[in-house]
Formats: C-alpha cells, structure tokens, sequence
C-alpha cells in the first residue's frame, strides 16, 4: 500500500464528514452549532441521518455538526434526523425553521427569528430577538422564552408556557388543557377552546389582554387588574342578578355553566372578552 494512499485513510478517518448520510441510534443525541449560519430542520421515518452544508462527528452515539464563524457560504445547514431523536441547537446569527421536529428538540437562537411547523413531542425554545411562529404543534409540552420579538402560536395542543419580555403574544386556534402566558412589555391575544378542569392563565405588566370565545365556552374567569378595565362583549354572570362580582382590584366573571378557570393579570392594561369569528 503506497504511503498516499495510507496518509489519505488515515485523513479520511479523522477529518469530520461533509454532505453526508449515516445510520445512527433510534434514541440518538444530535448536537447542532451554528455561528452565521442558518438551520433547516426535519425528521426522517428512518434511522439516518441525513446533512447538507455542514461537517459532523460521531462517536459514542453522539452526533456534534458544528459551523464556526469562519466556515465559507451562507446557505443554511439542511439536517433531517430520526423523529425520535434528541436535538440541540445552539445559533448565534441565523434563522431556524423546523419543518417537522424530533421528540425532543431544545433551540437557543440569539439573534434571528424561529419557526416550528407540524411537531409533536417536547419542544422547548429561547430567542434573544428575532421572533417566534408555531405553528401546528401537537405534542406533550411547548415552552418559550423570547427576550424581544412577537411570539405567535397556532393550531396548538398539548401543555404551552410561554414567557415574554419585549413583545406581543398571539395565540390563535388554541386546544391545550394547560396554558400559561406572561408578557412583560406587550398585549396578550388569545382565541381556543377551553376544556372543563382545563387550568389557563395570562399575565402581563404593560399591556392589554384579549380573550377570544365561543358563546358556548363555560368557563369561569378571574381577572386581577391594577390599572384597567374588565370590559365582555357578550353577556358574564357570577351571582343572580347576571353581574360579575367585584371584589378591590378582582373581578369575577362566569361564562356558560363555568368549568374552566382562567386566571387574567395586567398591573397597565385593560382585559377585553369578545366573541370569536368563525
């Protein structure tokens, strides 16, 4: 065997993979850095993995596919992975899109926005700015922090936390049994079915909180405001006489035959209950 020859396997051996496909374990853990570098990201049906773009190691059943603030090209990283893979992901400078995510997926992006579509599983996500859109999320659990940016999620089940600093957040077509919702710096809007023993809560201490229903919903609304108003677009009771009952900064309100308890907060903001369109 020439010594070219040898000196090219051992490089092949060592050097990490490019443009590649590889099997790896069903349960695997998959690690993705990107620096300036944007991610798209899907689930396979198979065990392999399949990358566009980018290098990657593999040892001991773990995957690493890093991008450094130096590598060439601007094209964003193409992964698809096992659907019952664990995924991190770790950008700086980049957008996100997961078309389809893996049973577990965290993603930390500092500066670009993120978009989930069509997931299942345990999705959890952190954005310095730049924006989060979910969309179609059917899974156990979906939590979210957003430093700065809008925060919009549709068609979602499952059990939803989400936690905003600098930004508004919508919610529309929401049928999750454990919601809870915080803005610090932004209106709250929110349209769903609400579940009887469903537990859903939204808060915010500079803006205003719309809650979007069905004229059917039952449900029983608690609302704490400290400068605001309690303003329902279509008939509330909570004692004989069809009136919510008031108590200091507290007022409850009863839609339907009650049900679910949905607990409103606005330290600077008003709470608006209007009718849903269909």
């Amino acid at each position: 065997m020439s010594l070219t020859l040898i000196t090219a396997l051992a490089t092949a051996m060592v050097s990490p993979r490019t443009d590649t496909i590889i099997r790896v374990s069903p349960r695997a853990s998959i690690a993705i850095e990107t620096f300036n570098r944007g991610v798209v990201l899907s689930v396979s049906e198979d065990d392999r993995l399949h990358l566009v773009g980018a290098e990657l190691t593999y040892e001991d059943g773990k995957v690493s596919i890093e991008v450094g603030a130096f590598r060439a090209g601007s094209s964003p990283v193409q992964v698809r992975v096992p659907k019952t893979a664990n995924v991190s992901v770790e950008m700086v400078n980049g957008a996100l899109d997961v078309t389809s995510a893996p049973a577990d997926l965290v993603a930390e992006v500092v500066n670009g926005p993120i978009s989930i579509a069509r997931s299942n599983g345990s999705i959890r996500l952190f954005n310095g700015s730049g924006g989060i859109n979910v969309d179609n999320f059917h899974g156990s659990r979906l939590e979210i922090e957003s430093i700065s940016g809008p925060v919009l999620v549709s068609r979602t089940s499952g059990r939803v936390i989400i936690d905003a600093i600098n930004g508004g957040v919508v919610l529309s077509g929401i049928t999750s049994t454990s919601l809870a919702v915080s803005s610090v710096n932004g209106n709250v809007s929110w349209s769903g079915e609400v579940t009887p023993g469903g537990s859903y809560s939204f808060e915010t201490h500079n803006g205003n909180i719309e809650l979007k229903l069905s004229r059917t919903a039952n449900l029983r609304l608690i609302t704490e405001l400290q400068h605001g108003q309690f303003v329902a677009t279509f008939p509330a009771s909570a004692q004989p006489n069809g009136t919510p009952i008031r108590s200091g900064t507290r007022t409850t309100a009863l839609f339907g035959a009650g049900g679910a308890i949905v607990h409103v907060a606005s330290f600077n903001g008003s709470v608006f209950v209007t009718e849903a369109v269909r």
